[in-house]
């Protein structure tokens, strides 16, 4: 499968497609919408030159995509995902009954835009908190197109206590030397105000090959053993648990 896709990737154009068998046997099931399925088979080809790189994951038997600190499944980017399934399948990280239940065309039959939904709403009773920011053309965009011309600010729910210390919360260092400071900076951080008493220190990565790199290093290694590692791809339990 891996050889014919990649062939696919090298060759295929929509004239040769539709000179085969299986493309006159799909009009034969959708006669009268030869022109949806031409529209559909485009962005096969399309989307087969890069469905490798679309950043998909697999796990539980599913193509999944990151959504903030979880794995969504019920998301698809077109038929990038279609073509990560026969890719994965074919490399026995996906079920037969999985690939099954995910291979089929969709066909596009309309869109809509949101900022035209809109314009049937009965009310709209609040709008954004970022309005003192707009432009002018904005402004006249929000006052002729959604009739608001009275506006109400209401100060944050969090107030402008934050403080952000440059010297302190940011540190400029070696690459060499980042493990190093960053395993400094969560001693210091584990201690309070009470230095008998230990707090629990979270650390953010970029991505879960960053988190495992520092993880694995020597730096890490004598907070290893109580050190609780949580990525998008923990169940919804464990993320409870823990």
């Amino acid at each position: 499968m891996e050889v014919a896709i990649h062939l696919l990737q090298l060759s295929l154009k929509l004239n040769y497609v539709k000179k085969s068998n299986e493309y006159k046997e799909c009009c034969e099931v959708l006669k009268g919408w030869n022109a949806l399925l031409d529209e559909a088979i485009k962005d096969m080809l399309n989307d087969i030159q890069k469905f490798e790189s679309h950043g998909y994951q697999v796990s539980n038997d599913k193509i999944g995509y990151k959504e903030q600190d979880s794995i969504c499944y019920n998301v698809r980017y077109g038929y990038k995902t279609l073509f990560a399934y026969y890719y994965e399948h074919e490399r026995n990280k996906i079920s037969g009954e999985s690939f099954r239940n995910n291979i089929f065309i969709s066909f596009k039959i309309g869109n809509f835009s949101y900022a035209e939904v809109s314009k049937d709403f009965c009310c709209i009773m609040g709008v954004s908190g970022t309005l003192k920011t707009l432009s002018e053309p904005e402004q006249e965009v929000v006052e002729k197109d959604f009739h608001i011309s009275k506006y109400t600010y209401m100060p944050s729910l969090f107030g402008n206590n934050f403080v952000f210390a440059e010297k302190k919360d940011i540190f400029i260092v070696k690459e060499s030397n980042y493990f190093i400071t960053l395993n400094g900076e969560i001693n210091n951080r584990l201690i309070g105000t009470n230095p008998a008493t230990r707090r629990a220190v979270l650390v953010f990565f970029e991505s879960k090959k960053q988190l495992m790199e520092f993880y694995e290093s020597s730096n890490f290694l004598a907070r290893k053993e109580n050190a609780i590692i949580m990525t998008e791809e923990n169940t919804h339990e464990e993320k409870e648990y823990l």
